[in-house]
């Protein structure tokens, strides 16, 4: 995700015609629709391995009127950003909800305080991207401080098995 927001905007440069420059400012905000999807991917599986699936359309409703309930907050306000915000809390919700009747249908011990610690790390980076005027390398300093905070969050374990699927890749090139 952090490499989304920092080098983004730099990508849709490279890859589009000046008209579309300006959106590479939102590139961060929208970023955060399929992160919290993923998250709530993750801690509703539950519900997708139990047997009783019946909340699921009450789910989805929580999720839909998160989303369209802070759009009329938001979008007026702040525009693009607010309905990436918007989509991104209702996706929130479905998460928290999710986890919680995924549980009850399905045990899965998620290590939630790293994923809260991960999730943190992201949005805060998404603030200092957005509202700070950071030249490239001022933000490449700044990503790789992210990155380490990021690092320090992750279990060892799931560390070295990333660097051995990478020197896998690297050995198979």
């Amino acid at each position: 995700y952090m490499t989304l927001v920092v080098f983004g905007p730099y990508a849709l440069e490279l890859m589009a015609n000046a008209a579309f420059h300006d959106g590479g400012k939102y590139i961060g905000f929208l970023a955060l629709i399929p992160l919290f999807n993923g998250i709530y991917t993750s801690l509703g599986s539950g519900i997708s391995l139990g047997k009783r699936q019946k909340f699921m359309p009450a789910l989805s409703a929580a999720g839909c009127c998160t989303t369209i309930g802070t759009a009329f907050l938001f979008i007026p306000s702040i525009g693009i950003p607010g309905a990436g915000i918007s989509t991104a809390l209702g996706w929130a919700i479905m998460a928290i909800f999710g986890l919680f009747y995924g549980q009850s249908t399905y045990r899965i011990n998620f290590d939630l305080t790293r994923i809260f610690s991960l999730v943190l790390i992201s949005i805060v980076s998404l603030l200092v991207f957005h509202f700070t005027s950071l030249f490239l390398f001022q933000k490449l300093i700044v990503f790789a401080a992210f990155l380490s905070l990021s690092v320090v969050v992750l279990p060892k374990k799931d560390l070295l098995s990333f660097k051995n699927l990478v020197l896998a890749k690297i050995k198979m090139s």
